[in-house]
């Protein structure tokens, strides 16, 4: 009766520790995977967004200093590409905020590079359109007096962003590895009462 007893508590414990065990990887698991497809894609996404915005201003200001007609064709196409690049991220990104988990104000900093690209978007291709049609003079004032600020508080917009997700990802490591240790710790001392008992 005594042996039956004994082996049964082992039994019972060694099942309790697999499933502590098992549950501590799900939560891993289920960790690691918010941080690759939550703030990690969102962070790539505002990148992209900001490169892409990057490639949009270098391309209007040389289609305004451009004069072969094979140069406006490229800046115009490169132009484009950028602004199609441009919105296709934000909405991308405007997406992946709308999931569960995202704090209120991530949010509110995606809404702010928004609404600031709301503003920029049309001056950068108003500038095309007047470069286009060669009034040069005009193209340059609009680019000092509008889009550069624009494009200054835009670069802004996304640099308090990426500085805010920097900063929440480092307490996401430190929460992660904190947990781990927790873990770690409760097992090793659960092992070590489980061998007392044993050899008890």
């Amino acid at each position: 009766t005594k042996l039956s007893l004994a082996f049964g508590l082992m039994v019972l414990l060694i099942v309790w520790v697999s499933l502590l065990s098992i549950r501590a990887l799900n939560n891993s698991k289920a960790d690691f995977h918010e941080f690759v497809t939550g703030i990690t894609q969102r962070t790539e996404l505002v990148r992209g967004v900001q490169s892409a915005v990057d490639r949009r201003a270098v391309a209007a200001r040389n289609l305004v200093i451009a004069t072969l007609p094979a140069e406006r064709d490229k800046e115009k196409a490169a132009v484009t590409k950028a602004h199609e690049d441009v919105q296709t991220r934000l909405a991308l990104l405007k997406k992946a905020s709308a999931l569960p988990g995202v704090a209120a104000e991530e949010r509110k900093q995606i809404e702010a590079i928004e609404k600031t690209e709301s503003a920029y978007g049309p001056v950068a291709l108003h500038i095309v359109d007047l470069a286009l049609r060669d009034p040069r003079e005009e193209a340059i004032t609009k680019i000092n007096n509008e889009c550069r600020p624009l494009l200054a508080a835009l670069i802004s917009d996304t640099s308090r962003y990426q500085s805010m997700v920097d900063e929440t990802t480092d307490k996401v490591i430190a929460h992660s590895a904190e947990d781990f240790k927790s873990q770690r710790d409760f097992l090793i001392g659960f092992a070590i009462l489980a061998a007392i008992i044993a050899v008890a």
